[in-house]
């Protein structure tokens, strides 16, 4: 768990963080968004205390992070940056050793986790461990650098903008590689970015910052709610559409026997494939309703108005 009571943080005159609090639960993934300059990866530079906070406190699992050592508190966490931060002059086996490195472990147990953690990024292990960052695309050293941020397994996992400087898409193909792995790791993860869409597609929770202030700070299926005029402006009417991509068309299914709408059911979509795919589908061939595939079998249907009727309130 970390929590953030009042953290303020100022340059010169200028207020970056103004008097910020928020608590993120073990094992959640939580988004901060805004525009350049709004707080967001300076939130997270003081949280490993790469900047020292002006006011206020920082605690990770009810501890203040200044009663720990700074080091071993960075160790402790993962960190992955947008341009990748590997070394050059080191291979993939050597940048994803690093930490495990500096805590001692043997090196039977680290090269058996370097192997792990390249498997787990989605690479070949024998292809890549010993090429050197040179060698990688922009996609494949920015999954080396989640690898490197998982090598000794820290609770916590702080990304700032992880995806950006990759092509769109590359970047979606890491945003869903990522999902995969939280899904299965249930690490406790800040992830910065300036793009609403990533937000809604990675967060379990969303934080919306404006001029070193939090806007707003919800479950992402709950953010739309907010009578925040700052946060209404910034997700934008096209928000209820981006919203939709977290949802499986499954989720919202009426179940029917197959042989009764087999007949009556041109287009057909996946069970687990995306509400923002089937409404796609729906809008380019001007039909209502959708037929809903699972494991080869018509299982049911999905229609315009059940989509509509996710959003109303209350």
């Amino acid at each position: 768990m970390i929590t953030l009571k009042n953290v303020t943080k100022k340059f010169g005159n200028k207020t970056v963080v103004d008097d910020l609090s928020l608590e993120i639960n073990s094992g959640e993934l939580c988004v901060f968004v805004g525009e350049s300059g709004c707080g967001k990866s300076t939130t997270l530079k003081m949280i490993n205390r790469l900047i020292d906070i002006d006011a206020g406190s920082i605690e990770i699992n009810q501890k203040n992070i200044y009663d720990y050592d700074p080091v071993e508190l960075r160790r402790s966490i993962g960190y992955v940056v947008q341009n990748t931060g590997l070394f050059p002059h080191m291979n993939v086996r050597e940048n994803i050793s690093i930490v495990p490195n500096l805590l001692k472990w043997s090196d039977d147990k680290t090269l058996a986790r370097v192997k792990e953690l390249i498997s787990l990024v989605g690479l070949d292990v024998n292809s890549y461990i010993n090429k050197y960052p040179s060698e990688l695309s922009g996609g494949e050293a920015q999954r080396i650098g989640v690898a490197r941020a998982l090598a000794a397994d820290p609770e916590i996992i702080l990304m700032d903008e992880p995806f950006g400087a990759v092509d769109p898409l590359n970047r979606s193909i890491l945003q869903n590689e990522f999902l995969k792995i939280q899904k299965q790791l249930k690490k406790t993860v800040i992830f910065v970015t300036h793009d609403i869409d990533e937000a809604i597609k990675m967060g379990d929770k969303i934080a919306i910052m404006s001029k070193g202030k939090l806007e707003g700070f919800e479950k992402t299926e709950s953010i739309l709610m907010s009578e925040n005029k700052f946060v209404q402006s910034f997700l934008g009417r096209e928000v209820y559409i981006k919203l939709l991509s977290r949802f499986n068309v499954k989720s919202i299914v009426k179940k029917s026997a197959g042989s009764e709408i087999d007949k009556n059911i041109r287009f057909k979509i996946g069970a687990d494939e995306s509400l923002r795919d089937a409404l796609s589908i729906m809008i380019e061939n001007s039909i209502d309703e959708i037929g809903v595939v699972e494991n080869s079998t018509i299982i049911g249907t999905v229609g315009l108005y059940d989509i509509v009727n996710m959003f109303k309130k209350g």
